[in-house]
């Protein structure tokens, strides 16, 4: 079954809080936003991903909240340092008032440091907990795009059987465009109806779309398929509305009748819409 590439999923585990937002994107892309001292996990959590999903742009989250144990590290020797060397450049620089701790605030990284313990357990539960909702969601949205695609689709038939038939009666349109055209001409010359027969055959040879009409056909079978049974449907769906689009504008360029003109041009207002949804299936 299809699976749409936007949605959302979160999860909380023991303090820890992941939020995963997927958006539409032609190949994957994974951005992770969470505390320094998870760093050492990011790239297990980025294989997470990628074995569960396809495409898509991930947006992950990854929060505490105040239930966790904190300590406060000192690092005392660089602390002493850093006083010393503000100490040293305000004789150097004849600068008054004494250094405090304001002084040293935009060092904080050097002096202080956060020791939390925590399970990394916990943070991998949570990250696959928000994973499986994220996929929850992204299979219903695709479940809601296949149902409209599969209404697109169903209209696509419904022109192309009506292209069949006119295309049947199109030879019948040749003939009559013909004798009108020659008894034009050649009011008081009677007409050659052998002549006559042979120039039908060779404009309908020159017409005959039976092999744009077979090939539509087969896309919108393959298409079909497609949508039914592929995770991973949106490039080749993308692929065989592209045929179909070829399809369309080679019948519009070998026919002079409105009719089929205006079907082909119907057919390539629905695959449009098939195109603008389909962008958003992996």
């Amino acid at each position: 079954m299809i699976q749409s590439m936007t949605g959302f999923g979160t999860a909380e585990k023991n303090g820890f809080r992941v939020d995963i937002r997927s958006l539409n994107h032609r190949h994957m892309e994974i951005f992770v936003k969470m505390p320094s001292f998870l760093i050492e996990h990011e790239m297990a959590i980025r294989t997470l991903i990628k074995n569960t999903f396809r495409r898509g742009r991930f947006d992950i989250t990854i929060s505490l909240d105040s239930q966790q144990k904190i300590s406060i590290n000192t690092n005392l020797k660089i602390a002493s340092a850093l006083c010393k060397a503000f100490d040293d450049l305000k004789k150097e620089l004849h600068i008054e008032g004494p250094v405090d701790l304001r002084s040293m605030i935009m060092f904080k990284e050097l002096i202080l440091s956060e020791d939390i313990e925590y399970n990394p357990d916990d943070l991998f539960d949570a990250v696959n907990a928000a994973s499986a909702s994220l996929y929850d969601m992204r299979a219903k949205e695709g479940e809601a795009l296949g149902q409209s695609m599969s209404g697109i689709l169903r209209k696509l038939r419904e022109i192309h059987n009506q292209m069949i038939i006119c295309i049947e009666n199109s030879i019948y349109f040749h003939i009559d465009s013909l004798k009108r055209k020659i008894s034009n001409l050649l009011s008081t010359i009677p007409v050659d109806e052998a002549r006559l027969s042979q120039e039908i055959v060779f404009m309908a040879q020159k017409s005959d779309l039976t092999e744009e009409l077979a090939r539509i056909s087969s896309h919108l079978e393959q298409f079909a398929l497609v949508m039914s049974k592929n995770e991973e449907a949106g490039r080749r769906l993308d692929f065989i509305l592209q045929e179909i689009l070829r399809e369309a504008n080679t019948i519009s360029s070998k026919t002079d009748i409105l009719e089929i003109i205006n079907l082909s041009l119907d057919i390539k207002t629905e695959v449009e819409k098939l195109r603008e949804q389909s962008q958003n299936i992996q």
